[in-house]
């Protein structure tokens, strides 16, 4: 018993050859009928098994379509950046990061994906909120995010592992698009009080450590130590 799947090629062209591929002997004109399978037709649409999907396939992207749905896009050819953003109306965002596809590149061409993190706060009377983040080394880094109306920060950095292709793409994606801004504030500080926020309100979903000062006499220090998006920090926080 064999277990296949239909896939497409959206590029419209080329297509799998091999088990259970049009030409394949395995196909009856029994189950041609049944899976209304076309022979000879050049349409990028082809079945696999799911053995060699797993085989062959080092991946899966989910494309969200939504009706009414807005898009913008820039190039960013810096390793640093932080915008401001403004939300006027309940908005649900995708907000993506993409670099160039390896498959622009041959292999002797030693091209890597890079390491990206991102970082989103809303901007309130009491500091920076912590709403999402993410550090991946992948083609695409997208956030989903249910926003009310207000200002926000958003702080890219990227870790660039080769010289050919230093920018990438950042992409909104909503029901309403925000307005956008570059700011030229200390990023590291926003960086800090972001981690600080994550700390203090987000320990259920970002592990960290707490020390105990108590037990040497020191009662009005907090310290915490963790890891969160390819930070490593130490914070002492006054009680």
């Amino acid at each position: 018993v064999s277990t296949q799947s239909t896939w497409g090629n959206p590029w419209g062209r080329f297509e799998w050859q091999g088990d259970w591929s049009d030409f394949d002997e395995k196909w009856t004109e029994e189950l041609r009928n049944q899976f209304n399978l076309v022979e000879n037709l050049e349409d990028g649409v082809f079945c696999m098994s799911i053995k060699d999907f797993a085989e062959f396939f080092e991946g899966i992207t989910v494309c969200q379509i939504h009706e009414n749905y807005l898009f913008k896009s820039e190039r960013i050819n810096q390793p640093k950046v932080m915008k401001k953003m403004v939300i006027s109306e309940p908005t649900n965002l995708y907000l993506t990061i993409s670099q160039k596809d390896l498959r622009y590149y041959a292999i002797e061409d030693d091209y890597h994906y890079s390491y990206f993190r991102i970082l989103v706060a809303q901007c309130t009377p009491q500091g920076l909120k912590f709403i999402a983040g993410d550090y991946q080394q992948e083609r695409d880094l997208t956030l989903k995010m249910d926003l009310e109306p207000g200002e926000y920060l958003i702080l890219i950095e990227v870790v660039w592992l080769q010289e050919s292709n230093q920018s990438f793409v950042l992409a909104f994606y909503a029901n309403s698009l925000p307005q956008i801004e570059n700011l030229e504030l200390d990023y590291q500080c926003a960086v800090r009080n972001i981690i600080k926020d994550v700390v203090l309100n987000h320990s259920d979903k970002y592990k960290r450590v707490k020390a105990d000062y108590a037990q040497n006499g020191i009662i009005d220090v907090d310290r915490y130590n963790g890891f969160s998006f390819g930070l490593l920090y130490l914070s002492l926080i006054h009680i």
